[in-house]
């Protein structure tokens, strides 16, 4: 099969001043981030297709809904504890490192950074918008557009600023959360009756959301444009957002103190994977104990438990992100690392292509399997999903420089048609 360039990790490409601006490709790419941006692409879907499966309220509380065997909650808690906000953490803080890159690139071209950025930005909102309204409510490629456009004007500042703002952005994430659950307890003890007769999951609109989603495409646009809104709308701005912008400036700091690009020395990625699993893996681990064995369904009680996450989360992504670029630096791994280097370099094709199966499986535009499969099952889905993304992005990055999205947002974004096919050469021929 053919290959790219070895797997050598290698600086932000700098191109000459005056030179034409263009998509970075090939061997001047930063193979870490590819890697780590490939694993974290692969582990959202374990904590997007029960949201993509099943009725929202079962997807947010599984044990109270779905998950009663011993296999259903394992599975549930290994991903509560894993993946549950940490790949989405990750996936803000490469993006943030995303924005550092494209605009040293454009200033080292001689170009202006922030008209390359914000026709970027305006590209993917428009992405996010299609994928939000017209194939799945659960979409974070508007929340993006959105933050990115902000954290970019705070992209000069040095890395300790950087740090500080963003722990500033995940403290007020983190004080919204407390405030939903104290209007909670404000509304409980002032109003008990009332509040009794709240239902936190609706379970009175369950059935109408599957038989919506097992439906033609119509009636599921009819379901899903409200809870897409409400995400955008309300949902992402008081819980999402704030923690992703400061994720996002942890990213751009990583950037600047070269530590997402795998170039610290090993005994700083191995310290991070001890400090950060060894703290973060008990207390999530606590957290979702105590969901599981004492979680109500309350409101309140649910915003605290959301609010809970947040500590154990920054700490397992600590540590994700140090056993990734740790295992980056071993040269045994730079065969294995291809397929997920592969998978990150086409990120929006495969986010969106996850998207497009899974929902074709569930929905009733296709197999209709919408609240018919357990979790043990799902997982096999994503499995099989994974095979197939680990397999067909290298075969396509082996004949064309870019994936099918990442071509037409950096060809929309550089307002030309990049060259799609890779130029046949010693490197790149087997």
């Amino acid at each position: 099969m053919s290959q790219l360039p070895p797997h050598e990790t290698s600086p932000i490409p700098s191109p000459t001043a005056g030179s034409p601006l263009a998509p970075t490709a090939g061997s001047k790419r930063i193979v870490a981030i590819d890697v780590l941006r490939g694993v974290v692409l692969l582990g959202i879907l374990v904590m997007n297709i029960p949201f993509m499966g099943w009725p929202e309220a079962w997807a947010m509380d599984s044990p109270r809904f779905t998950d009663d065997t011993g296999l259903e909650l394992t599975l549930w808690f290994l991903a509560d504890v894993l993946a549950n906000m940490r790949m989405m953490s990750i996936f803000s803080m490469l993006f943030g490192a995303g924005v550092v890159m494209v605009a040293e690139k454009a200033i080292a071209a001689g170009k202006s950074p922030a008209g390359l950025h914000y026709r970027r930005m305006g590209w993917l909102l428009v992405f996010g918008l299609v994928h939000a309204f017209l194939m799945w409510y659960g979409d974070i490629l508007v929340g993006y557009a959105l933050i990115g456009s902000v954290v970019y004007l705070l992209r000069r500042l040095p890395v300790g600023w950087l740090i500080a703002c963003g722990t500033a952005s995940l403290l007020v994430s983190t004080v919204a959360t407390l405030g939903l659950a104290g209007l909670f307890l404000m509304w409980k003890h002032g109003d008990p009756s009332g509040y009794a007769a709240f239902d936190f999951y609706e379970r009175d609109l369950i059935p109408g959301e599957i038989e919506a989603y097992r439906g033609g495409v119509v009636a599921q646009f009819h379901e899903r444009w409200p809870a897409a809104l409400t995400f955008i709308l309300f949902v992402g701005p008081v819980m999402f957002y704030w923690w992703s912008a400061g994720m996002m400036l942890f990213g751009m700091a990583a950037m600047k103190a070269r530590l997402i690009t795998g170039e610290r020395p090993t005994k700083v990625y191995a310290a991070m994977v001890a400090v950060g699993f060894g703290i973060g893996l008990p207390l999530a681990s606590a957290v979702t104990w105590y969901k599981l064995a004492y979680g109500s369904g309350d409101g309140a009680q649910t915003m605290l438990l959301f609010a809970a996450h947040y500590l154990p989360t920054v700490c397992v992504v600590c540590g994700w992100v140090g056993l990734v670029l740790l295992l980056c630096k071993q040269a045994w791994f730079a065969k294995l690392s291809y397929p997920l280097a592969s998978v990150g370099r086409m990120a929006l094709t495969n986010y969106l292509s996850q998207t497009l199966i899974v929902t074709f499986l569930f929905y009733g535009h296709g197999f209709a399997l919408f609240a018919k499969l357990e979790r043990p099952t799902m997982f096999g889905i994503v499995l099989g999903v994974w095979a197939l993304q680990l397999v067909w992005s290298p075969l396509w990055l082996s004949r064309f420089r870019f994936g099918p999205m990442e071509w037409v947002w950096r060809s929309l974004t550089y307002g030309r048609l990049e060259p799609m096919r890779r130029r046949a050469s010693p490197a790149h021929t087997s």
